[in-house]
């Protein structure tokens, strides 16, 4: 899902973004990093490529579901005319919680306080 993203946003994979892609992808999400106390500022746009990278590719060997299960789960949904289709014990943990506390919806640092890392860190 991750180096998926890249193409919907216009972008090579992460390895092959010029420095301008790389910045300027940072700089876009900038305030949600900050919310999660990620600073990028001043970090070199290789450092910030292998950054993008590593995530990739960690959440593509780590991520608790496979990409055949996902399509197993969403298959399974869209057929049975489910309305919501969560993929993952992430996704049903980050509903519950948007759930739980609306107004924390694009409030990352409140909305994920106290949670450990995802296991594909």
């Amino acid at each position: 899902m991750v180096a998926n993203a890249f193409p919907f946003l216009g972008l090579p994979p992460a390895e092959r973004m010029t420095d301008a892609q790389v910045t300027a992808l940072f700089e876009r999400g900038r305030d949600a990093l900050v919310q999660v106390s990620l600073d990028f500022e001043g970090v070199p746009p290789d450092d910030l490529r292998h950054f993008l990278a590593g995530i990739a590719a960690a959440f593509r060997d780590k991520a608790p579901t496979s990409a055949a299960g996902a399509a197993t789960i969403i298959l399974d949904g869209v057929r049975s005319g489910a309305w919501r289709i969560l993929v993952g014990e992430d996704a049903k943990m980050i509903d519950a919680r948007v759930r739980a506390n609306p107004e924390a919806a694009y409030d990352y640092a409140q909305l994920f306080a106290g949670l450990a890392a995802p296991p594909w860190q």
